[in-house]
């Protein structure tokens, strides 16, 4: 295949001869007629479909990578989302040397890392998103502030690791706030599913 720099060479000075140099070494370019005025606008017109050429092609260069580089996503995402299920199996079963703690179980294997991450209680606001440590949607602030306003810091935020400690819920997903007994309408909870996790070297 060409290179795109054999498209679009630098100016041939071999057309400017009968004109001279146009950097100076010989007389300074000039257009004194109608002749060279027009050859000048036939070479302006010249340089712009070469232009238009290598842009033309280039794009559909692009296109082509841009067209591959999805494919490589998307056989990627197919292959490690395969692999993934399979090595989540793996790790379910009971020879399998595995590392447990509160949140995880895991082995660490010579080409990498397989992660479980257990299910756990996700506290979702009316809002639709999940609480963090440093978000809080407008109903979930005022509700809690009415509960208690220590746990509302001066830039209106929730303590969320303070509240986090001092809510339960039930199996329906109402949350409830352990020192008062009230139920936070402005918040539910939500058992995250297991996810597995592999980690490469």
């Amino acid at each position: 295949m060409e290179r795109f720099e054999d498209f679009y060479d630098d100016i041939n000075m071999d057309d400017w001869a009968e004109y001279g140099d146009i950097e100076g070494e010989h007389k300074e370019f000039e257009i004194a007629d109608a002749s060279t005025a027009d050859w000048a606008i036939s070479k302006i017109a010249e340089e712009r479909k070469r232009k238009d050429y290598f842009v033309e092609c280039a794009n559909k260069e692009i296109e082509k990578l841009k067209t591959q580089i999805k494919e490589m996503e998307e056989k990627c995402e197919r292959t490690t989302s395969y692999l993934s299920g399979c090595l989540g199996k793996y790790l379910e079963r009971d020879e399998v040397p595995k590392k447990k703690t509160a949140t995880q179980e895991s082995i660490t294997l010579p080409a990498g890392k397989i992660i479980k991450k257990l299910p756990k209680t996700e506290y979702i606001m009316n809002s639709g998103e999940a609480v963090t440590k440093h978000k809080g949607d407008d109903d979930f602030i005022k509700e809690v502030k009415e509960l208690d306003k220590k746990l509302i810091k001066t830039i209106k935020e929730v303590d969320w690791a303070t509240l986090k400690k001092n809510i339960t819920n039930t199996e329906d997903g109402m949350v409830i706030y352990k020192e008062t007994g009230d139920v936070i309408e402005s918040l539910s909870a939500r058992q995250t599913l297991p996810s597995i996790e592999v980690k490469t070297e």
